[in-house]
């Protein structure tokens, strides 16, 4: 894994990344996107930081999902030198819609450590705007529900689809 560098690290800290690709007749989706913190201000950070949309269903905006995310990373630091656990490691998805993601905590060494989040959300086939893994992906306003049903997808599904990709299986 490539830890971004201050040097090497775009908008005082923040690097973002995403790439797409065509698999099983699906557009994937891929962001990647980290943060340099230093080591003593990380809790700061995560409580003054409201940025990370993984989904429309799952964002920092609100008390709980942040919570989790801050525990989550917090979690990662606690034992950052043998390595994560269960709690805090792996692969997460969405409950709503076609999306996964991972929080991972790198250390920069003496510069800090590096926060970051990748999600794979598989956006359908594209053929229609009514593909429901297409609608479930959008934002919706107050007065329009998302549709009742989750998306079942085995776990890392999605994640393994992209990935084989960009490997050349």
């Amino acid at each position: 894994m490539h830890i971004p560098t201050s040097k090497s690290m775009l908008h005082g800290g923040y690097y973002p990344s995403s790439d797409a690709r065509i698999v099983a007749d699906e557009l994937i989706l891929r962001f990647k996107y980290g943060v340099l913190v230093q080591s003593s201000s990380i809790s700061a950070y995560l409580n003054d930081h409201k940025f990370w949309i993984l989904c429309p269903h799952i964002n920092t905006f609100y008390g709980n999902q942040k919570r989790q995310m801050m525990d989550l990373i917090e979690c990662q630091l606690q034992h950052r030198d043998t390595g994560s656990c269960e709690n805090c490691s792996g692969l997460r998805q969405c409950h709503a819609c076609p999306t996964e993601y991972e929080i991972k905590v790198y250390s920069a060494g003496a510069t800090g450590h590096v926060l970051e989040v990748t999600t794979w959300r598989s956006l359908g086939s594209g053929r229609t705007p009514n593909d429901p893994k297409w609608q479930q992906q959008l934002e919706h306003d107050k007065n329009t529900p998302y549709r009742s049903c989750a998306f079942a997808f085995k776990p890392g599904s999605i994640r393994s689809a992209f990935e084989s990709q960009e490997n050349g299986d």
